[in-house]
């Protein structure tokens, strides 16, 4: 599966839905989208991971960065539907009771 990221934005939220890996050579993709919607306006935030295989530690770095950002911003983010291969690498860090994690709606 080759890495894709599709931004939908509804309101004030935008969702960017993620697909592939998440790694060195994609992890800056991911950040440069976050860093768009945040400056297009958007007050939400959702990562949806539900079609990530793969999440390295560059991506995890990015979804860290990404919590603190926007919690200094006052943005909304939620990092939705995990796949299971990557709830458990965030399980394992012990990044879960840090990230803004929801089960898919």
């Amino acid at each position: 599966m080759e890495f894709s990221i599709q931004a939908v934005t509804e309101g004030q939220t935008t969702t960017l839905r993620v697909a592939g890996e998440v790694d060195l050579a994609t992890a800056d993709e991911l950040s440069q989208a976050a860093a768009a919607a945040l400056a297009a306006g958007a007050n939400a935030l959702v990562i949806d991971l539900a079609a990530v295989t793969f999440l390295d530690s560059t991506g995890l770095a990015v979804l860290v960065a990404l919590t603190n950002q926007s919690t200094a911003d006052g943005v909304a983010l939620t990092i939705r539907d995990p796949a299971p291969r990557v709830r458990n690498v965030i399980r394992i860090t012990g990044l879960g009771q840090f990230l803004p994690l929801s089960p898919s709606e």
